[in-house]
């Protein structure tokens, strides 16, 4: 159901849904800044309003963040737009690759560009890696760091410290970068 949350002046909408499966009252916000608020079925309504009441302060930060992304991570691109950002996107990635493979110098096969909702990058068992489209308008160290992320996966196919002393090698700062894909990734 559809309610509003009044913010001194402002209204912001956001979507309530009562699932059986929750546990507890959580805020999400969604692609296109849209607020999502799940409430557990047994609990009362009033209480809900009042923790997202309590939130109120985080949701608009939160959704201020998301308007302040780049257009091409919180936007859905035209097929024109889509081809153009895909070659550019190819390109970028390419490029970091051959300039950060060069330091960990991996066999690597095929290299594509795909328009992932939920995924930065993956590498597969054969040794394909894919990136995410929307890496072309990301500020250069975190493309940086998504590229390194799924070049180390060839050795470590894990997350594990093996595999993290290899990031660090090239991105010893991958901490702070993870945790602005992660904001970055909530939103799309």
């Amino acid at each position: 159901m559809e309610k509003e949350l009044r913010i001194g002046e402002e209204m912001i909408p956001y979507t309530l849904k009562v699932s059986s499966r929750a546990k507890r009252v959580s805020i999400v916000i969604r692609k296109g800044g849209k607020v999502s608020v799940t409430m557990p079925k047994r609990a009362k309504e009033s209480d809900v309003m009042r923790f997202v009441e309590e939130k109120a302060d985080w949701v608009v930060k939160k959704v201020k963040e998301y308007q302040m992304m780049p257009v091409l991570i919180r936007e859905e691109l035209s097929p024109t737009l889509l081809k153009q950002q895909k070659a550019q996107a190819l390109i970028l990635v390419n490029e970091k690759l051959k300039l950060f493979n060069a330091i960990y110098g991996y066999t690597y096969g095929k290299v594509t560009i795909k328009n992932h909702t939920t995924l930065w990058g993956s590498c597969s068992r054969k040794g394909n890696l894919n990136f995410n489209i929307k890496l072309a308008s990301l500020p250069e160290k975190l493309l940086e760091y998504v590229v390194v992320h799924e070049l180390c996966h060839l050795r470590e196919f894990n997350h594990g410290k093996g595999f993290w002393n290899l990031v660090e090698k090239t991105i010893p700062d991958h901490k702070e970068c993870r945790s602005e894909l992660r904001k970055l990734g909530r939103m799309f």
